[in-house]
């Protein structure tokens, strides 16, 4: 067992501090008690009582954390203990670094669904909320912030233990005031599982006002519990985000295809949500995409999305269904799109494709269809077009290509994919057709380019 430091002892203290954040992660049963946590728990909550440090916050002039401000780690401090002095205005760095490690663990990954790595996965998240979470309470409000800004939810039971430390703050913070409000980034990485009530969830989600960026993996089999997390972002909160987290700057939902078999498309408000996007600001072009991909009831929904999201610029409907003449009509009333996939739409006519190139391609940038719509004969509407990328959903032989090649010419930065050439033989005669036009060996997508890391939230400024 830990031997207890006196009181007046600050380098035994952060020993000790030291030895509780790793005693905790080696546990292999966080919920049971650790004797010698509780001793090192105990000695410094009782240290910090009567021993403030030199260099001190006055209590009657105390520094407020900022959400804006990015590493600040100050808050206003805790009401005082009797015989206290005022609270530390920032960690010792030996500690913080322990600290850091601690919430930065990352958890095993399984190559499988067995029970084991289930559990394992399980076990770390707790482990590291745990440590803490102790941590938090004996040294708010320094640590508070710190560790609140950035959080990586791996499981439901961590979730459910920081949506109550974060009720609980509120005892320190004042009522209706709670520490989730400091959060950042919150990240919710392939929970094994998620055995969490809604409305717990739903109220989390309301404290969410410093919020500013959002981002959710998972597995590539949806199962029951990654599909509740998708109601909870995509249903309940996403519709309300412009409200609840007026400063969200990223999100990222990961890559869902089966939308109808997580909820019910009826429950989802598509015009909330592309609100909430609306009021997104983006420090990267690259991030102003809209890919809408799952089945949509009517045609008018998206016409609805684009009058409540007037400013998108780019937009992906390459596998949303239905998409007919009607929705290209609908996109020649909207202000001028940069990128724009309709691939796989076969039933979008040659006759649509012209009228919306003549009413709005002067802006257009890249462009990716079906060969059965025959973009090339209105491709002088679209003099600043980049990329052109044409799917052949036969062989080569039905198109001539050389009768086009005037309007190609047309457009002097236009770069031409073909895809589905169905040999060499193919390959090569179709660019001796095409000859004095550049043919790019590898197709742009420029819809390739998404939030799939951490690193890419620091581009969008949090």
């Amino acid at each position: 067992m830990t031997t207890p430091a006196a009181p007046n002892d600050s380098a035994k203290t952060i020993q000790l501090y030291a030895h509780l954040l790793f005693s905790s992660l080696r546990r292999t049963h966080p919920e049971d008690q650790d004797p010698d946590i509780v001793n090192a728990h105990a000695t410094c909550t009782r240290w910090l009582t009567l021993n403030p440090l030199p260099k001190l916050i006055p209590e009657s002039s105390p520094k407020v954390h900022d959400p804006g401000a990015a590493g600040t780690a100050t808050s206003a401090p805790a009401p005082r203990a009797s015989g206290a002095g005022s609270r530390w205005p920032h960690l010792p760095v030996e500690l913080l670094a322990h600290l850091r490690r601690a919430v930065e663990r990352k958890p095993p990954s399984p190559m499988d669904d067995n029970e084991e790595d289930q559990r394992a996965i399980r076990i770390t998240a707790a482990r590291d909320m745990f440590a803490c979470s102790l941590v938090c309470r004996a040294w708010e409000p320094a640590a508070s912030c710190a560790l609140w800004e950035w959080i990586e939810v791996t499981s439901d039971r961590m979730f459910v233990s920081l949506a109550f430390a974060s009720f609980c703050s509120s005892l320190r913070l004042g009522r209706g005031t709670e520490a989730a409000a400091a959060i950042r980034y919150l990240h919710f990485a392939s929970p094994a599982r998620w055995n969490v009530h809604r409305l717990q969830s739903v109220n989390f989600c309301e404290k969410l006002e410093g919020l500013r960026g959002l981002q959710m993996s998972l597995r590539i089999r949806l199962d029951a519990f990654a599909n509740e997390i998708c109601e909870l972002l995509v249903v309940d909160f996403l519709p309300r985000a412009n409200i609840l987290s007026p400063n969200l700057t990223a999100v990222d939902l990961g890559s869902i295809k089966h939308y109808a078999e997580v909820f019910a498309l009826s429950d989802v408000d598509y015009v909330g949500i592309a609100r909430a996007f609306r009021n997104l600001p983006c420090s990267d072009p690259r991030f102003a995409v809209l890919c809408f991909r799952p089945p949509v009831d009517s045609e008018n929904l998206l016409a609805d999305l684009l009058v409540a999201c007037p400013t998108i610029q780019d937009l992906d409907l390459s596998e949303c269904e239905p998409i007919t003449d009607r929705t290209l009509s609908v996109f020649a009333k909207h202000p001028h799109l940069h990128h724009l996939n309709v691939s796989y739409q076969h039933k979008i006519t040659s006759l649509a494709m012209v009228s919306f190139l003549r009413a709005r391609g002067s802006e257009l940038r890249f462009l990716s269809c079906d060969w059965v719509v025959d973009p090339i004969n209105a491709i002088v509407f679209a003099p600043r077009l980049e990329h052109l990328t044409i799917s052949l959903t036969f062989g080569f032989g039905g198109v001539d290509f050389h009768c086009r090649l005037p309007n190609l010419m047309a457009c002097p930065l236009l770069k031409l994919t073909v895809k589905g050439l169905q040999s060499r033989e193919s390959a090569d005669r179709f660019r001796d057709t095409l000859w004095g036009v550049e043919l790019p060996d590898e197709p742009v997508d420029p819809f390739s380019t998404r939030l799939t890391g951490v690193y890419r939230f620091v581009a969008a400024g949090l």
